[in-house]
């Protein structure tokens, strides 16, 4: 974890370095490799970095700025030919033919994986991971920021040690060794996939136990869009929606909602640009749901329940199935009754009742309640009276951007119920 503004991504090399909350992220992509490498970029979000890919050739190197929330993952595509109209092929990390990805790249590749930090917190959290096998060596290096900001990499070229069990080799390059498989990859059995079928999908469960309609906003952090991004979800009413290994995002409920015949309209509470169906995140303050789900070589899941971004209704999270640590997350308290008055978000449709409570970041954008500064790491943020308050009434729940030992939760190959409002079931 680390507060930073720009990052280097070396091939191949990455850095970045810390910023004002509102500020971009910058990435440095080098390449120190003896041959053209054409990254492959993945954004979790709509801001696409680099159109998503392009050549890299020896000792070159090139900027991207990724703005605050931004999400996803870079790698390092070899052997690649690609036609005027950017079709093609490469020997590995290819995406689906193209020069400009707009999805995953096949295994193996080494990937490097990025969520930076959002508009409330300016905490970004970075790996180089070989879950997925490795392809090249690759190494993050931040520049500048606050924290914990250390190297991550794979130095070592793991292609001249690769058992032959393992290895995929170039016939267009003297049948060299070109990337390692992962052993899930190679086997596909539980004791090398952590116990998870491949190809399984995760179930999420959205349940409407409030009194009144929720419209569910729904942000993917990669191209599988569940639910079309938002829809309506009446009293007691339940909705079924299937996320493939590898997913990412958060689900959160908007309230006081109007929509045209076209899908256009307004929220009182976790607007997404007026839009029914979000492909962007919802307008603060509003409790959220969070899930990274477990990728083809990995099963396991993290999700939390964050009021980081404020809170709106009681929302809980139920694994069913599944292996390891899954407990129940949530926040099952109204913590509209007990919200201070300058925190309050009021709906003067409705009587002028509490709609929801505003993070003190939100409310008044200080580096103590924000993070930020001064106070931008574990050691000098503490938690406030305000985030205390959050902590007291759902204990499970992120409570500020620190607060991670007591609100984040693991679970392998489960399925999940959400639920808007538990305490009302």
């Amino acid at each position: 974890m680390a507060n930073v503004s720009s990052i280097h991504v070396l091939f191949f090399a990455f850095i970045t370095s810390g910023v004002a909350v509102s500020s971009a992220t910058v990435f440095t992509l080098e390449n120190s490799c003896p041959y053209t490498v054409w990254p492959g970029i993945l954004s979790g979000n709509s801001n696409t970095l680099g159109d998503g890919g392009f050549p890299l050739t020896p000792g070159a190197s090139v900027q991207l700025s990724a703005p605050p929330g931004w999400s996803g993952r870079f790698w390092a595509r070899t052997g690649c030919t690609f036609d005027s109209s950017g079709r093609g092929a490469c020997v590995t990390g290819d995406c689906g033919g193209a020069l400009k990805c707009t999805g995953n790249g096949v295994p193996p590749a080494t990937l490097a994986e990025f969520t930076v930090g959002s508009s409330n917190s300016g905490m970004d959290f970075y790996d180089v991971s070989l879950v997925d096998g490795y392809n090249v060596e690759m190494g993050i290096r931040p520049e500048g920021g606050t924290g914990d900001c250390r190297y991550a990499g794979c130095v070592s070229d793991i292609n001249e040690i690769c058992p032959s069990e393992l290895r995929i080799v170039d016939p267009g390059n003297g049948g060299n060794v070109a990337a390692c498989k992962s052993a899930c990859a190679a086997f596909n059995s539980p004791e090398f996939c952590c116990g998870v079928a491949v190809s399984s999908a995760t179930v999420f469960t959205l349940e409407n136990s409030c009194p009144y309609t929720v419209w569910p906003g729904i942000l993917s952090g990669n191209s599988n869009t569940l639910g079309d991004g938002g829809f309506p979800l009446t009293p007691g009413a339940s909705v079924q929606l299937s996320a493939p290994p590898g997913w990412s995002g958060r689900f959160w409920a908007r309230t006081g909602c109007t929509f045209d015949s076209s899908g256009r309209g307004a929220c009182v509470t976790g607007d997404c640009g007026g839009a029914l169906k979000c492909t962007g995140n919802g307008v603060p303050p509003a409790t959220l749901a969070e899930f990274t789900v477990g990728s083809s070589n990995s099963g396991m899941d993290f999700y939390d329940v964050s009021l980081v971004d404020g809170y709106n209704v009681e929302m809980g999270i139920r694994p069913e199935g599944g292996t390891g640590d899954c407990r129940y997350a949530g926040c099952v308290s109204d913590i509209n009754e007990i919200c201070p008055s300058e925190l309050r978000i009021v709906d003067p449709g409705n009587g002028g009742n509490v709609a929801a409570c505003k993070s003190a970041c939100a409310a008044f954008n200080s580096p103590e309640f924000c993070c930020t500064g001064a106070h931008a790491t574990p050691q000098t943020c503490s938690p406030t009276q305000y985030s205390r308050m959050f902590k007291n009434a759902c204990p499970s729940a992120y409570s500020y951007a620190y607060d991670d030992e007591t609100s984040t939760f693991t679970c392998n190959g489960a399925n999940y119920v959400i639920t808007f409002c538990p305490t009302r079931s």
